[in-house]
């Protein structure tokens, strides 16, 4: 019966008009509609989006030729690709890859986006359709691409069955600082780029301790920065990361001061107990960055179990970024004290119960001296400010009362 269907067919369409006969044969109305002006209804969408998408294009061939040097290219290169990512979702949802090779024919300038776009979002059935010469000749970096998000099939495809050339230490680098382990092995085993020096602190930053172990394991220890990750893992509180860099780092690494002042800065208390632990240097620095900072806990624990102290920088800072509770823990605790540049900095930006208390207890500071000064800066509100409070008739009682008062404690 199926033999006899052509042939049927044929017969039937010699009693239409040729127009017609046109029309309903598949393959001369496509060949009929080619050469048609228009575009494919399911393909409007993606009119006018050439102009949208030219600078993700001169983006990705600028970081073929020169790289990527610096993360946020990254961003600009993830937010580039929006205006399609916008469209090919809804679209790819609607049709699938049945309607690709069609959407390439009638946008030829936005295949190689379109590929890339494939590889960034690691759509394997979308680029295994397509032949292997048009994917070999897009002129980016699409195992770095690949890489970037941890699609490895798709980097395994583009490797192996592609043969695509577009790789740079940027995968990798990519790769670790996302904590994408099997693409760092897989391009440390495939492939000859490898990775920058600072790989392995993209990796500790982000807490990827099993990617720091590898790359510790596996590459030559003197280009590996095991000191700068280990600052960026306390930087970033990566507790895990810095136990196992402190297991491999030399003791004369441990004379770095740092590593502690970087943890106490950003306030990480367990970070900087665990340095402590392990011998680590610092130096007053590290109190008075985190009394900069305001972290009055890593302020406490440093007075308590270290002996480096602090300057007046902790409380002139503490005054000027209006923390309070850490002047008067300072004022209780320590004898450094501040200057008038802490009183001036409070004053001019606004902390008016740090101004209070400093020109109530600290007689170390001249608030007539600060109040002339930020008069002739025409700082009006500092004025008003300092002269209210250097108006009260208690003030000269409360700060001999100040004088009796060194030993309190405000916690």
């Amino acid at each position: 019966m199926d033999t006899e269907r052509p042939s049927k067919m044929r017969s039937s369409l010699l009693n239409v008009s040729p127009m017609l006969a046109v029309l309903v044969t598949q393959g001369l109305f496509d060949a009929t509609i080619a050469y048609q002006n228009g575009i494919y209804l399911d393909l409007r969408p993606f009119v006018g989006l050439t102009d949208a998408l030219g600078p993700l294009g001169d983006l990705l061939k600028r970081t073929a030729s020169e790289g990527i040097d610096h993360w946020d290219g990254i961003t600009i290169v993830a937010e580039s690709f929006a205006p399609l990512g916008q469209v090919m979702s809804g679209w790819y949802k609607a049709n699938g890859s049945a309607r690709m090779l069609k959407l390439l024919a009638c946008f030829p300038q936005l295949r190689d986006l379109v590929i890339a776009h494939a590889v960034v979002n690691g759509n394997l059935p979308l680029l295994s359709l397509l032949p292997l010469e048009i994917l070999r000749a897009v002129p980016y970096t699409l195992l770095d691409l690949a890489a970037w998000d941890g699609h490895l099939n798709v980097l395994e495809f583009l490797h192996s069955v592609v043969g695509h050339e577009g790789c740079t230490t940027w995968g990798m680098n990519l790769a670790a600082r996302y904590g994408h382990l099997d693409v760092v092995r897989y391009l440390h085993e495939r492939r000859s780029e490898g990775c920058s020096d600072w790989t392995v602190v993209f990796a500790a930053e982000n807490g990827h301790v099993e990617v720091v172990k590898f790359l510790h394991n596996y590459f030559d220890p003197s280009t590996v920065l095991v000191s700068a990750a280990l600052k960026s893992a306390a930087s970033n509180n990566r507790l895990d990361v810095a136990t196992y860099i402190i297991q491999v780092l030399g003791n004369d690494e441990r004379n770095s001061t740092d590593v502690i002042e970087e943890a106490a800065r950003k306030g990480h208390l367990q970070m900087v107990q665990l340095l402590h632990l392990n011998s680590f240097a610092c130096t007053t620095k590290a109190m008075d960055d985190a009394a900069v900072g305001g972290h009055l806990k890593v302020v406490q624990w440093l007075h308590s179990h270290r002996t480096e102290g602090c300057t007046t920088r902790a409380m002139n800072w503490a005054a000027s970024n209006g923390h309070l509770k850490i002047v008067q823990w300072l004022h209780a605790n320590r004898q450094v004290g501040c200057t008038n540049w802490g009183l001036e900095r409070a004053a001019t930006l606004g902390h008016r119960d740090v101004v209070e208390f400093l020109v109530t207890h600290r007689h170390e500071v001249d608030a007539k001296v600060v109040l002339e000064r930020v008069k002739l800066e025409y700082r009006y509100d500092a004025v008003a400010m300092l002269e209210s409070i250097m108006d009260k008739p208690s003030l000269e009682n409360r700060q001999r009362d100040s004088n009796t008062r060194q030993n309190v404690s405000y916690a």
